[in-house]
């Protein structure tokens, strides 16, 4: 590991934890136990190794956080505290944003559900005629997960900056065995929604990121979110770190490297985007009620599957867990926690440039769970 120890996290994760608390008391006419949030969520950044996280609560459709909570810094030397308006990559939070895209073009007559993938991308998919949109949706197809594959990790860890093309991942995708036949089972795989964004792409004649920004982002005013083109998000962004295996850097460890230059490109439609927190905020309510989509997209959406794992339930390309709806993810450098809560009609975000800890903690899912509990 780098010089950024175990001792040296734990003393500055101190000090952000005693900055955070030295403000006025924050006190909520609603119910929210604001106060004891901020100080479980500051104890709790002090284990997680991470260099810094920005957190909120925003009550309603409010774009002012009734919590805001800056923790840490934006690199491992502290050269600077981190920012609210700090871009962060959102990782599989980019998912939302594309089943999103997708069930307005099933609601726009322009997509099936129930079409196999063969009827948009003939000849791409192998038993593709027997996989379908919805499969895709649902992660039910079978398709195996890109990333699993040692040879994708090795050509990842060669070329962490390379850009990728959707067909090269997929390529990896196609030499491993299905992982159950279409329908039969569960299993989250990236290589699901990239087919997605090429799906979007064949209908619509656009990238699934055009589609996106055209769709979302600009509906809702998002100047902050989008996709990078290219290794390096905007500035300001903070640097992004991640425990390894020091001869598999893909893999989780303990080896601690920086990974802010890493391409995320090798994640195309399943988590290639970037954003911050206020932006973030306003989509995830947004899309988290159904708002982005019609009547016919809204069903699907909730059409949730017990998938059998911590309590967890899987709708079209969002998942439903202890009444919070939303997406988490994690790529090389970065971790993204976004959730709405119905019944309190509150959305809580956190990003953290950590992708998660020598115990396979996510940094950011693990505040922002903990904020769920509190409010529950």
């Amino acid at each position: 590991m780098s010089k950024f120890t175990r001792l040296f996290v734990t003393v500055f994760g101190l000090i952000a934890a005693g900055c955070a608390l030295t403000g006025p008391a924050v006190t909520s006419s609603d119910g929210l136990p604001l106060n004891h949030i901020r100080t479980q969520l500051s104890r709790q950044f002090e284990t997680l190794q991470t260099p810094g996280a920005v957190f909120g609560i925003y009550r309603g459709a409010e774009t002012e956080p009734a919590l805001f909570l800056p923790l840490g810094f934006a690199d491992e030397d502290r050269s600077r505290p981190i920012l609210r308006g700090d871009h962060f990559r959102i990782a599989s939070v980019t998912k939302l944003f594309v089943g999103q895209v997708i069930l307005q073009l099933v609601d726009e007559g322009i997509l099936e559900l129930d079409a196999s993938v063969s009827k948009y991308l003939p000849g791409v998919v192998p038993n593709g005629e027997n996989i379908t949109v919805a499969m895709l949706g649902y992660h039910t197809s079978g398709i195996p997960r890109e990333m699993a594959n040692p040879k994708l990790q090795k050509a990842l860890q060669s070329e962490p900056d390379r850009q990728w093309k959707a067909e090269e991942i997929l390529a990896y995708t196609w030499s491993m065995e299905p992982l159950f036949p279409p329908g039969e089972g569960w299993m989250y795989s990236n290589s699901n929604t990239i087919l997605l964004g090429e799906i979007i792409d064949a209908v619509t004649g656009k990238p699934w990121y055009e589609a996106v920004d055209d769709r979302i982002v600009r509906r809702l005013g998002l100047s902050h979110t989008g996709y990078p083109h290219g290794s390096r998000v905007p500035t300001p962004t903070p640097r992004g770190y991640r425990f390894g295996q020091r001869d598999n850097l893909v893999r989780y460890g303990d080896f601690w490297f920086d990974a802010t230059d890493w391409s995320g490109s090798v994640w195309g439609a399943s988590g290639d985007m970037y954003s911050t927190m206020d932006d973030l905020a306003k989509f995830t309510r947004a899309a988290s009620r159904g708002e982005l989509v019609g009547e016919t997209g809204r069903v699907a959406l909730f059409d949730w599957i017990d998938i059998g794992y911590e309590q967890i339930e899987y709708g079209f390309h969002i998942a439903r867990q202890n009444g919070g709806i939303g997406s988490t993810g994690d790529v090389p450098g970065y971790s993204a926690f976004a959730v709405y809560l119905p019944d309190r009609d509150v959305t809580i975000i956190c990003l953290a440039n950590l992708t998660a800890t020598p115990e396979k903690l996510t940094a950011a899912a693990e505040l922002g769970e903990l904020a769920v509990r509190l409010l529950r």
